[in-house]
């Protein structure tokens, strides 16, 4: 997971990887994807690990921006995720937002430029564009079902 490290002057934080060394997970034997090279150093395999991390991380604090932007136009609501699959399965909840498709394409072109200039405008499409997948994602899974 992230953990943070103060820096040595005191004044702020590193993200770094902390590791539950408890873990189940956690080899102790010669098994498993070593992390550390025999003479120090990283290995390939806990580098690209780091990569992802720091990506989660460095997302997480753009995406609190995003959400500012999209809540002051207004553009975020809650929907309802209702399946029920060939098997008869059923899944629904109420946990997901999306963005208003209509409040979104009725933007001025100030706000649309805005939300470009930030960078967002992409990450808004992509989230419009997610949607249509769920109906393909159900289809592969019915699909797996038979």
């Amino acid at each position: 997971m992230i953990g943070f490290q103060r820096d040595q002057d005191g004044a702020g934080t590193t993200p770094v990887i902390h590791v539950d060394l408890e873990s189940p997970r956690i080899s102790r034997g010669d098994e498993g994807e070593p992390v550390f090279l025999e003479q120090g150093g990283n290995t390939p395999y806990i580098e690209n690990i780091s990569r992802v991390l720091m990506s989660i991380h460095e997302g997480l604090a753009v995406s609190k921006d995003m959400f500012s932007a999209f809540l002051s136009l207004d553009l975020i609501e809650p929907f309802v995720l209702d399946i029920e699959f060939n098997n008869e399965i059923k899944y629904q909840s109420s946990a997901y937002y999306t963005i208003n498709q209509e409040k979104f394409f009725s933007l001025d072109d100030a706000a649309l430029g805005q939300l470009h200039k930030a960078g967002y405008l992409h990450f808004a499409y992509m989230v419009l564009a997610s949607l249509g997948n769920i109906r393909k994602l159900i289809a592969m899974s019915n699909k797996r079902m038979q």
